[in-house]
């Protein structure tokens, strides 16, 4: 009897000594970027990056894409920060919010210079035609004297 019963209380110590501890319990990715920046901080960064963006009048020259960024960070404005799981949602979208405004500027940026390319092209060419009309126009009065 008492070796079943030392037995019993072996098995019983083994096993509770060997049973997997707790895991850690991993903070989610929302609490993780709250915890970064409050969303004051969060929105700042995002109104910032829309004034950049309006900067270069983005909201004209991608304008699909500029609507879409403002109605993202519209809605973290309306979002109740004082609830902690809606302060924790505003500050994702804030985030994505600020993303989507980088992403405007540089799309506007790129048109903006492709622009001043093809109108710096246009005026070499203008400036070649007015040389060579120049050109002509003195050879003709050459020509005639």
């Amino acid at each position: 009897m008492k070796k079943i019963l030392l037995i019993f209380v072996s098995v019983i110590l083994f096993s509770c000594a060997s049973s997997p501890e707790k895991p850690v319990e991993e903070k989610p990715v929302k609490e993780e970027v709250q915890e970064k920046l409050s969303n004051s901080e969060l929105r700042e960064k995002a109104y910032n990056a829309m004034q950049k963006a309006l900067g270069i009048k983005a909201n004209i020259a991608v304008k699909d894409d500029y609507t879409a960024a403002e109605k993202m960070f519209n809605e973290a404005e309306a979002m109740d920060t004082s609830n902690p799981e809606s302060a924790a949602k505003a500050a994702l979208i804030y985030t994505d919010a600020e993303k989507a405004f980088e992403s405007v500027y540089d799309k506007a940026y790129e048109k903006r210079e492709n622009a001043r390319k093809e109108l710096e092209m246009a005026e070499n060419e203008i400036k070649a035609v007015e040389d060579d009309a120049a050109e002509a126009e003195a050879e003709a009065k050459g020509g005639t004297e």
